[in-house]
């Protein structure tokens, strides 16, 4: 069960809504990811780790360069609106 009031634990929450509130959801994810991995195999015969290439996915490319905001922005803005939707 996800604790709301767990900031972390709401922003995976709310990068998930973001996906599905500009019509993504986890097969486009994976999608932009094994084009990465693609990408990684064929430049590079050290392979580089599946979180670094979400980081580099995450703070680089996107949907079509698009993303959720960073986790500090969401801290400011989105996750005290998000807290008052639940607290009322």
């Amino acid at each position: 069960m996800c604790d709301l009031h767990d900031p972390k634990q709401a922003y995976e929450i709310f990068r998930l809504h973001w996906m599905i509130d500009h019509g993504y959801g986890i097969p486009d994810l994976i999608k932009n990811l094994e084009s990465m991995i693609e990408e990684d195999q064929n430049e590079s015969s050290v392979r580089t780790s599946l979180q670094s290439l979400f980081q580099d996915w995450e703070f680089g490319i996107g949907f079509d360069g698009t993303i959720w905001p960073c986790y500090q922005e969401f801290l400011e803005h989105d996750y005290p609106l998000m807290l008052k939707s639940i607290n009322t």
